[in-house]
């Protein structure tokens, strides 16, 4: 079964809001990484360097992953175009990975394309819905 988590977008407050809801949940964040972390990071611009390209929040039912707007927009789509939230697939194989994308995707926007990045198998959508999407399996 798919499990479906929550991926926020921060108006460059990504950092500051999850560290507030750690604290609002009585958790930590478990993980986070900014532009300058990435192996990349020259191909981004200087402006966006600071910026979160990741963040985690484990709770006890749900996990809570978060980033920075404009990110992924400076990469391939304008800011404008991005939702504020993304449900998060986490996929048990490569073939339901697949699957997904392959329907979500239809008539929709694709932002990040489904292939091997981000540590593991990825991809990044507006559905025809306008939902956002990001589809992941290790």
């Amino acid at each position: 079964m798919t499990k479906i988590n929550v991926f926020l977008n921060f108006n460059n407050q990504a950092e500051e809001a999850m560290g507030f809801y750690a604290e609002l949940f009585e958790s930590e964040i478990s993980g986070i990484s900014h532009v300058s972390d990435l192996p990349n990071a020259v191909d981004f611009p200087k402006e966006v360097q600071d910026k979160v390209l990741w963040s985690e929040l484990k709770l006890e039912n749900l996990d809570l992953y978060g980033c920075d707007t404009g990110i992924f927009g400076a990469i391939a789509a304008p800011v404008s175009t991005i939702p504020n939230q993304y449900l998060n697939l986490m996929s048990e194989s490569r073939e339901e990975a697949d699957r997904l994308f392959a329907n979500l995707s239809e008539g929709g926007q694709v932002l990040v394309p489904l292939e091997v990045q981000f540590g593991g198998y990825y991809a990044r959508l507006v559905d025809k819905y306008g939902i956002g999407w990001d589809i992941y399996t290790s």
